[in-house]
């Protein structure tokens, strides 16, 4: 209780020191900007003085939060420590029944094939759960060696031999004699599945893929035969264009249709091509044959590699259209109350910007004479309200200006500016002109941009009226602009 107490009482003295920090920052530079503003002549070393002070208890309010954290922290871990003294025992007894059990039922179905190893009703079914016991067995034994592994390279002598590797032989095997002996058995569509999860989960890709390819193309996979060798690498975009369309598995027929395991079976086909450059007109056709499954938890996940396969692809305006769908389908969800889709929104709001960023569109090796300002405001001209627009035109500049493209970032920043003038982050927007301008040498074009942060986004503007609900906006807007008078007041002394 006590140690508790003490934690407690150290975060609440962090987060007090925290507040009084933060206002007593305000303060002291409301009052320097005061003075600044009124022209006064003031000593420049006091300007300098103070910037000191303000700085020194910034760095002290960053040392109380982390001890603060350090302290909860720990509180949390003793917390944990208890909590599974008090539930390990229970959990290790339960686990021991449950392998017991598992042992048994291995045993019991074992003996059963041995008497009955051709029984048509009864044979295949007695396999499948034999195998899924073996798959059990196979992964918690691979979890034991693993964790006996890794508590052996922290001790005294380290081995010298690899990591274990899961092993899912028996599971496999098993899977093969059932579709060898039962090739018209009632789950085969499972069995295709299972067998290919495993053969991935060991690393046998080709295997794997062609085992999930005889389930979503029966007509034409088999799940026991060689996989083909893959197909040679296409010289360019235009050329893998040119050799046909993205639909080579427009022909395709599922083992069994309405099958459960079909959408997730074409996004692991479309994972296995993605990972070979010469396959990457099989993962746009695999990626999307999942589309067409609108309410299938794979749907972000195949829409977003399918974009990705259009951008490794250099097939741009593809690549565009595929992640802003992804945006507009999380943005939807999210509207509905839905979590699905939403993990991936900001990585594809990054590749729309990285997207419009990219100078050669045609594969020429050349700079096109179109900017991606221009490209983005073609691909979104009346889409302006739609709000990840705004996101994706700041991401724009900001790549700009992480590539040291100053010049484009500023053009895309002024633009995202003229067409919304009253966004809340509009200060920081300006605040990242100023910077470009600096970088870019240009000083005069930065003071002028300086001005302009402290004379639009201050109490009283346009911009301050429309976000006047928004107290965090203002006081970020209040800091810059405090900031830039304070800067220009020190260069006006210096």
């Amino acid at each position: 209780m006590i140690s508790r107490g003490r934690g407690l009482v150290a975060a609440v003295l962090g987060a007090t020191l925290l507040g009084g920090g933060v206002s007593g920052t305000r303060a002291a530079r409301a009052a320097t900007v005061g003075s600044v503003d009124a022209r006064l002549n003031v000593d420049p070393r006091l300007l300098e003085d103070m910037a000191k002070d303000v700085q020194h208890f910034s760095d002290m309010v960053t040392e109380y939060r982390g001890t603060a954290r350090n302290i909860l922290k720990q509180a949390y871990q003793r917390r944990a420590k208890d909590i599974a003294a008090k539930y390990d025992a229970q959990i290790d007894l339960n686990d021991r029944e449950a392998r017991d059990r598992r042992r048994d039922a291995i045993a019991m179905f074992e003996a059963f094939l041995l008497k009955y190893p051709n029984d048509k009703r009864w044979t295949p079914d007695a396999m499948f759960r034999l195998a899924e016991l073996y798959y059990e067995k196979s992964a918690e034994d691979y979890l034991d060696a693993d964790e006996a592994y890794k508590k052996a390279i922290d001790g005294p002598n380290p081995p010298t031999t690899p990591p274990p590797q899961v092993d899912y032989t028996p599971t496999i095997n098993l899977y093969r004699r059932l579709l060898t002996e039962f090739p018209n058995y009632r789950f085969l569509d499972a069995t295709y599945y299972l067998l290919g999860f495993c053969l991935g989960e060991m690393g046998q890709d080709a295997q794997a893929k062609q085992a999930l390819l005889a389930l979503v193309c029966s007509n034409e996979y088999k799940p026991l035969d060689t996989p083909a060798a893959p197909p040679p690498p296409a010289k360019t975009a235009a050329s893998s264009k040119a050799a046909g369309d993205d639909e080579p598995y427009k022909g395709c027929v599922p083992v069994r249709k309405g099958s459960k395991f079909i959408p997730e079976a074409w996004t692991r086909v479309g994972e296995f091509h993605f990972d070979n450059p010469a396959e990457l007109k099989l993962a746009i056709a695999a990626f999307r044959k999942v589309l067409t499954f609108g309410d299938s938890p794979y749907y972000d996940r195949a829409l977003y590699k399918l974009a990705w396969s259009y951008y490794r692809d250099n097939r741009f305006p593809e690549a565009v259209r595929e992640f802003d769908n992804l945006v507009r389908y999380a943005d939807r969800r999210t509207d509905e109350g839905k979590k699905v889709g939403s993990d991936l929104r900001p990585e594809a709001v990054q590749y729309l910007g990285v997207s419009f960023a990219e100078p050669d569109w045609d594969g020429d090796t050349l700079p096109d004479p179109i900017t991606g300002l221009q490209r983005a405001l073609d691909f979104y001209k009346g889409r302006e309200n739609e709000k990840h627009v705004r996101e994706v035109f700041q991401r724009l500049g900001d790549i700009y200006f992480d590539q040291t493209k100053y010049q484009d970032a500023i053009a895309v920043y002024k633009t995202l500016l003229q067409k919304w003038p009253y966004y809340s982050d509009a200060p920081k927007v300006q605040d990242r002109i100023v910077h470009a301008f600096e970088k870019d040498r240009n000083l005069v074009a930065a003071a002028k941009e300086r001005e302009a942060l402290g004379r639009l986004y201050s109490k009283g503007t346009d911009w301050y009226e429309h976000n006047r609900d928004n107290p965090d906006a203002l006081a970020v807007a209040q800091e810059l602009a405090e900031d830039a008078l304070l800067t220009a007041a020190t260069n006006v002394h210096a």
